[in-house]
């Protein structure tokens, strides 16, 4: 089984924050006394670089007891730990050689990890979060994006990382895009997060506690999406009196609801089977629209090369259709519109990052 952090663990990380030092403290200390009298304490793997994790980098060290169950060891390509305690890749290799990888077990976790890195990294750097199968085949290619830019437009240095998303994970990998990265130290523990929406459950569940549904609710936006008009839809209530959208939301009609999602839109079926060429801030890239909320992705070199190929790496993104002609796609929250012809769209995150893109095709899903 795994330990749980000594202070001993937090202050070996030097590079790690004195607050976070501060409110870890506060968590261990409230374990001990009254006002926490059932805590559960996760699995917390610690990480810093000496001639000890050298060997374990190389394989050659043994795997320590306290490890976690869930960490199975480390593994490490074209990188070296420098005399100062880090883990830093090789100068002279090509820059998407150097990667930096945790082993696990999947079937140890029930969640989710949360990830926290102690770093340092050139100004233009740039690296990603991956995560791969035992066989070395990619699940997941960018989990984050740029983590050295995003990381400072989020203000963290924790993530979580969706291994649950991928019951055949067996490796997280920080992967080098482009610079100088060093690595001072790491913390992994289990993390939930947010659970798969389920719209019967959450009317329930609202029903329950109560409270009036704001229009800017996940939940309210799925109801809208699904529930026509009353005129069209026939739905009355028990005097059999037509209801209003409105009336058909507030009354929480889980049963209807559910039959009513059962069916795609007008709009879903049109953007189901297109595809996509994307320019934003970030890489040129292909987009496809499956069923069920599913997105795939695929950076392509540009203008000149604008095909699909299933050979290549693919980015497995998800969407929400928001209205007749927007939708919610992407891990940065993009929300596209799309023009009256659906030749084009412009997307936006909250934080203002733009991107547009133009309909290159269609395709046949599964095929």
């Amino acid at each position: 089984m795994g330990t749980r952090v000594s202070l001993s663990d937090i202050l070996e990380m030097t590079a790690i924050p004195l607050r976070k030092f501060v409110a870890v403290c506060l968590l261990l200390f409230a374990a001990t006394c009254g006002f926490a009298q059932t805590n559960i304490e996760p699995d917390i793997f610690t990480l810093t670089f000496s001639e000890k994790s050298a060997a374990w980098l190389d394989g050659t060290g043994q795997r320590p007891g306290h490890w976690p169950d869930w960490v199975q060891g480390l593994d490490h390509r074209n990188g070296h730990i420098t005399e100062d305690g880090a883990w830093r890749n090789d100068p002279n290799v090509a820059e998407t050689e150097s990667a930096f990888s945790i082993l696990i077990d999947n079937e140890a976790l029930t969640s989710d990890l949360a990830l926290t890195l102690a770093f340092s990294t050139e100004a233009e750097s740039d690296f990603v979060v991956q995560i791969y199968d035992a066989e070395s085949k990619v699940l997941a290619v960018d989990l984050f994006g740029n983590l050295n830019e995003n990381s400072v437009l989020a203000g963290t240095d924790t993530y979580i990382v969706p291994v649950s998303k991928y019951p055949t994970a067996s490796r997280i990998t920080l992967r080098r895009v482009s610079g100088q990265l060093t690595l001072f130290g790491l913390v992994a523990f289990p993390a939930l997060a947010e659970l798969p929406s389920d719209t019967g459950a959450e009317m329930t569940m609202l029903k329950l506690l109560g409270g009036e549904l704001s229009e800017n609710s996940l939940l309210y936006q799925a109801l809208n999406n699904v529930i026509p008009d009353s005129e069209k839809s026939g739905i009355r209530d028990e005097g059999g009196e037509l209801l209003s959208r409105e009336e058909i939301i507030a009354s929480i009609r889980a049963e209807i609801v559910q039959e009513l999602s059962k069916n795609e839109t007008e709009f879903e079926k049109r953007l189901i089977g297109t595809e996509w060429y994307l320019e934003d801030f970030y890489r040129k890239r292909l987009a496809r629209f499956l069923p069920d909320g599913q997105m795939l992705q695929q950076h392509v070199d540009g203008e000149e090369n604008q095909v699909w190929n299933d050979e290549l790496p693919l980015l497995d993104r998800s969407y929400r259709v928001l209205d007749n002609k927007s939708v919610l796609f992407g891990i940065g929250g993009f929300i596209a519109t799309f023009d009256d012809n659906f030749t084009e769209m412009n997307y936006e995150t909250a934080s203002g990052r733009k991107g547009r893109a133009r309909l290159v095709g269609r395709f046949t899903p599964g095929k």
